[in-house]
């Protein structure tokens, strides 16, 4: 899906019933975009690929997590 994501050039900012707007461009900024919009079944495919290619690297090994290495140990 090569056009999965789809660049944001420009926002308009307003309140209802406000005075005054605002804009922000990304041009102005030096930026090729503000942001990107990724459809939802791009998305969706990509995570499905990279969990698969986790668990592939994964398997038959056991890892501890950055989280659970992080805690003291307690001695028992």
């Amino acid at each position: 899906m090569p056009d999965a994501a789809t660049p944001i050039a420009r926002i308009d900012i307003s309140q209802a019933g406000g005075f005054g707007a605002m804009q922000l461009a990304a041009d102005e900024q030096g930026l090729p975009a503000l942001g990107y919009v990724v459809s939802y079944r791009a998305l969706q495919a990509r995570a499905g690929r990279g969990a698969r290619a986790v668990a592939r690297r994964g398997r038959g090994t056991r890892r501890r997590s950055a989280l659970s290495a992080a805690r003291p140990r307690t001695r028992r």
